[in-house]
């Protein structure tokens, strides 16, 4: 926010407020350039990161004179676009990868459905075969398959 916009008397408040929270901005003495030396060292203060400040909200917005975007850090947004667009790339390549994943797992079910048609064509095939059963057979007819074995003596 420029400084020239600042009410003089907001300048004095808020170099007392800082001045009460223990941090001690240097004196200046009585000169013309005297509010924006005060207001350059309240900005030096706020923005030094080792002094902890409470934070400050304006309670009428109109007061505040508008920011137009010669005010703003343009080389945050542009870092933060930045960001933006990998991620924007790297999605499109896990999509991508998600698509290839799919057709895969679509193979695999086709493979696994042709797996179980083979095994259930398999297991009906040998429901209907009928194997000949022993029981079935009379016994003679199965002992003459065998040959005769002859007797011997030790």
């Amino acid at each position: 926010m420029p400084a020239d916009d600042l009410v003089k008397t907001e300048i004095i408040n808020a170099r007392n407020y800082i001045d009460s929270t223990g941090v001690r901005l240097p004196k200046r003495t009585r000169s013309a350039d005297r509010l924006r030396l005060t207001v350059e060292d309240i900005v030096k203060c706020v923005l030094d990161p080792t002094v902890k400040l409470s934070e400050f909200h304006a309670k009428n917005l109109a007061r505040l004179p508008s920011v137009d975007a010669s005010h703003c850090d343009v080389s945050a947004i542009l870092i933060e676009l930045r960001a933006l667009r990998t991620e924007v790339r790297n999605m499109g390549q896990i999509v991508a990868t998600v698509d290839t994943l799919k057709a895969e797992v679509a193979e695999l079910k086709s493979a696994v459905a042709d797996c179980r048609k083979h095994i259930s064509d398999v297991q009906s095939s040998y429901v209907h075969n009928e194997w000949p059963s022993i029981r079935r057979q009379s016994r003679t007819a199965y002992l003459d398959e065998f040959p005769p074995v002859a007797a011997t003596r030790c």
